[in-house]
């Protein structure tokens, strides 16, 4: 796996955990959980938000089960696909344009709800596309959501989480 920014074509931020705004800079050493701040690359927006890249991932076609598997293995990828976290507006409290002296990066402050907090509603792999009409650009096609790719690796690629 490669973080996403790697490919220098894209925009970054800040994500921070509005209820845990007082613990960055700091790094937590728990193990469990979604960190209080994170980096991120921004993508777009969709109907609903902003679109950020977690990173860029292989993924292998498993027709028995008509979904897909990451794969350590990138002769093996049939698909380079890049994991996507959609945050809502709903969730984005505020966005401090300027940054700080950590990262001079947009910093945006959300809500993380749910059961396993964080700021997304959804986690999906998908497949960028280029275009140069009315101007160059990429878009995301949805290839399949995180969940589902999660278990089949964990079922047909074992390793890869060890």
């Amino acid at each position: 796996m490669e973080w996403i920014d790697a490919s220098g074509r894209y925009g970054e931020a800040i994500i921070r955990d509005l209820r845990r705004a007082d613990e960055y800079p700091l790094i937590s050493d728990k193990p469990k959980g979604i960190s209080s701040w994170f980096k991120v690359t921004l993508l777009g927006t969709y109907h609903r938000g902003i679109q950020t890249g977690l990173r860029f991932c292989s993924l292998k076609r498993c027709t028995d089960e008509n979904g897909w598997h990451m794969t350590s293995d990138h002769t093996r990828a049939q698909l380079n696909a890049i994991l996507v976290g959609r945050i809502p507006y709903d969730r984005i409290e505020t966005i401090d344009w300027t940054g700080d002296e950590y990262y001079g990066s947009p910093h945006v402050y959300c809500r993380f709800l749910g059961w396993r907090p964080s700021p997304y509603e959804a986690l999906v792999f998908c497949e960028e596309h280029f275009t140069n009409h009315p101007q160059p650009g990429s878009w995301y096609k949805e290839v399949a959501p995180y969940e589902t790719v999660r278990k089949l690796t964990t079922r047909y690629e074992p390793a890869y989480f060890a």
